[in-house]
């Protein structure tokens, strides 16, 4: 049982604990997960881009539930009507000349709305989403509504074209994640196992609005500006990627918001790093952001990216024949020497940690 109102520190454990819980549940989410929080925290919008059967909607419905937050949901086809996203029309108030919907239940009066691929709404639906989003209200014949939306997220197999005419609706999406399929063999094997982890409500709507308030108000150390300027200018002048002016505004948000989360008393320049989720347009630019954005902290990151992504090929190729290869011995060798490399950079544990376990992977096959 949960106290009416948590302190700022409570809130705070209560958020990492539920994404502690649901990263036990849903393997390798950990970065859509931590997406969700930031964009309760900063009331922005999330895109999820990935084939189907990856697990997003049953990951949203859990992390609403221990948010304690109301869901709509829905899967938007081609034939998908306004009736069913916003509410039916209300007969009563149409005999009286007026043409209103009731909202109860609709995603107009949830904190929550995930749509499933959304980029097949029609217009009539996307024109009043993008007034729900930016403004959280809903013009109801006239009558305008307060919405008590707190992020809206959209599931899509791939993102709009020029021909759809969906720019400004796909830019209201701040955050965007691509969501793939599982890749690695343990990983997987933990998936098939599954999680007996229960998800339970771990905080209140009030919890939320202070922790909101908060992060509304956290200041912006000067580091912090220096690294947004450096992102910027980077992307310009060395990659040829220009984000709007709104999303390295909105950027800030965001970034409040992870400084917040790990108990800092200002806007700290390595929250920079969740403009890697912010700044591209196309999944091709992922990279070129990623790194970008790196630099803009710690260099060291960059070059341990670089040594990372090498591994993981070097592995690939390895485990590409389950049985032990001549070749394999000099891959360990490759994999050694990269760690070498990454013992001597600050501020890598996390991706020395990941080449240690993958020559251990390969060692299992060579003792196998």
């Amino acid at each position: 049982m949960i106290k009416e109102t948590l302190t700022p520190n409570e809130t705070r454990r209560a958020m990492l604990g539920l994404e502690a819980k649901l990263q036990s549940k849903f393997i390798k989410r950990e970065e859509e997960i931590r997406g969700l929080t930031l964009a309760a925290l900063s009331r922005t919008h999330i895109l999820l881009l990935g084939p189907p059967g990856t697990a997003k909607t049953n990951m949203v419905s859990e992390w609403s539930k221990g948010m304690s937050l109301s869901m709509f949901r829905r899967l938007i086809g081609q034939y998908t009507t306004p009736d069913e996203i916003f509410g039916p029309v209300d007969i009563q108030a149409l005999k009286q000349g007026e043409y209103r919907r009731i909202l109860r239940n609709k995603a107009a009066d949830s904190q929550v709305v995930f749509l499933d691929e959304v980029f097949k709404a029609g217009p009539a639906i996307l024109n009043t989403m993008l007034g729900l989003m930016e403004e959280r209200e809903f013009d109801n014949d006239g009558m305008v509504v307060k919405t008590p939306l707190v992020t809206l997220i959209g599931a899509s197999n791939e993102i709009p074209t020029d021909e759809d005419n969906l720019g400004a609706f796909y830019d209201r999406f701040l955050i965007r994640y691509v969501t793939r399929y599982i890749e690695d063999d343990r990983d997987f094997v933990s998936m098939l196992k599954g999680s007996t982890t229960t998800i339970d409500s771990m905080l209140t709507e009030q919890d939320l609005l202070l922790a909101q308030i908060e992060v509304d108000n956290l200041p912006m150390s000067p580091e912090a500006y220096e690294s947004v300027k450096i992102v910027w200018e980077t992307l310009r002048e060395d990659e040829g990627i220009f984000p709007s002016d709104r999303r390295f505004v909105q950027l800030l948000r965001v970034m409040a918001a992870d400084s917040w989360l790990k108990d800092y008393n200002e806007i700290k320049a390595e929250s920079v790093l969740v403009g890697q989720h912010i700044l591209w347009t196309n999944p091709d630019q992922i990279s070129q952001v990623k790194r970008v954005v790196i630099n803009g902290v710690n260099p060291n990151l960059a070059k341990a990216e670089e040594i990372l992504s090498a591994a993981k090929e070097a592995l690939a190729e390895a485990m590409r024949i389950p049985t032990p290869q001549p070749q394999d011995l000099e891959t360990m060798s490759a994999l050694q020497e990269m760690l070498v490399e990454l013992s001597g950079l600050s501020g890598v544990t996390t991706i020395y940690d990941q080449v240690v376990g993958m020559r251990i992977t390969l060692g299992n096959k060579l003792s196998g």
